[in-house]
């Protein structure tokens, strides 16, 4: 190949790169807020496994906590 052949080839991938690192990054979407029942339901619920936090899923919305390593759900 053609030092002019390599160089175009070069500057591509360098063209490439840096657009690529220039890509903007997606935020992830909060949840909705709770309502006051939803609020007072997982309140009840924390209150009755005897924890004070729970996670909930992004994708099914479901919320659970960890006890002795196994997932459980709220």
């Amino acid at each position: 190949m053609k030092p002019r052949t390599l160089t175009l080839i070069a500057a591509m991938l360098l063209l490439a790169l840096i657009w690529w690192l220039t890509l903007p990054v997606a935020e992830p979407i909060p949840p909705p807020p709770l309502t006051d029942a939803e609020r007072a339901y997982v309140r009840e619920r924390h209150r009755y496994h005897g924890i004070t936090a729970s996670i909930q899923d992004r994708q099914t919305g479901e919320r659970y906590f960890y006890r002795d390593g196994k997932r459980c759900r709220l």
